[in-house]
């Protein structure tokens, strides 16, 4: 009767061993494929800031346009002709430039704009040479279409149809991602910070991490300037066993996102691009 008892016990250790072990390898997967959504988001968010503020507002100067935040004056901009389309925008950050919230980029960002972004089929692209947002280097073409007002609230919607890729620390993310951008508020004024947009989209996303590729769907991530983090929404990551979803929240501001895989749940923190804890 010992015996079996001493059996039963081992078998019980063993299982509860193999449940942990299994829980911590989806642990490690969850850490590196949500750090990877964090960092292509910060990225993401550090790239549009300069772009809009130039091809958003047509004015060319003012607080969001030249005279924006977002270009410090250590950026040089070169401009082919307002008002003459095809028209090419050259962001030129030297070898280092740091602007709002210490975010220091370098390289160059070029932007090629086939008519007025406000008008309807304008299209903007645009390309990269040795470009970096702190340690992450960025490749590929980002293109932006303007499709014309939403049926239901009359906002302004854009195609995204990006191809990119982003080298952190040895680590690379290609990604490749097709959605629409609404843009919720801020779109008819003069100023770059009252700006909160909507992502909806599929992105493919292959990583060398060794965890391999992902299918990624956003739903409703609201993107809010005054903010600068994700509000709301969330990011689905298709995998084998059990997907991750990350859900930014029910629009407070804040730098955290809640992840949730197989029951369990964890906080990322969208500045470390960590889960905390």
């Amino acid at each position: 009767m010992k015996f079996q008892h001493l059996f039963l016990a081992t078998a019980l250790v063993a299982t509860a061993l193999t449940s942990c072990n299994r829980e911590d390898a989806q642990g490690s997967e969850t850490r590196a494929l949500a750090a990877d959504e964090s960092v292509v988001d910060f990225a993401d968010r550090h790239l549009r800031g300069p772009v809009d503020a130039l091809t958003m507002r047509q004015s060319g100067n003012g607080p969001c346009g030249l005279d924006s935040p977002y270009l410090p004056e250590c950026v040089t901009v070169t401009d082919s002709g307002e008002d003459v389309y095809p028209r090419t925008l050259t962001l030129d950050f030297g070898e280092g430039c740091t602007g709002p919230g210490g975010v220091t980029r370098s390289g160059i960002i070029e932007i090629v704009l086939t008519g007025d972004m406000s008008d309807i089929g304008s299209v903007r692209t645009t390309t990269f040479d040795n470009f970096q947002v702190h340690n992450m280097t960025l490749t590929g073409t980002r293109i932006f279409t303007n499709v014309g007002p939403n049926d239901e609230e009359n906002q302004a919607m854009f195609g995204q149809d990006h191809a990119m890729t982003l080298t952190r620390n040895n680590h690379t993310v290609t990604r490749t991602y097709v959605g629409t951008l609404a843009w919720l508020e801020g779109f008819d004024t003069e100023d770059c910070d009252d700006n909160v947009v909507e992502r909806n989209g599929v992105a493919t996303h292959e990583t060398t991490s060794g965890w391999g590729s992902s299918t990624r769907t956003l739903d409703a991530v609201v993107h809010s300037r005054p903010c600068g983090y994700p509000i709301s929404g969330t990011v689905t990551v298709d995998r084998p066993l059990h997907d991750i979803v990350l859900d930014f929240g029910d629009g407070e501001c804040d730098n955290l996102a809640t992840i949730t895989r197989n029951g369990n749940t964890y906080t990322l923190n969208l500045d470390t691009h960590e889960i905390d804890g």
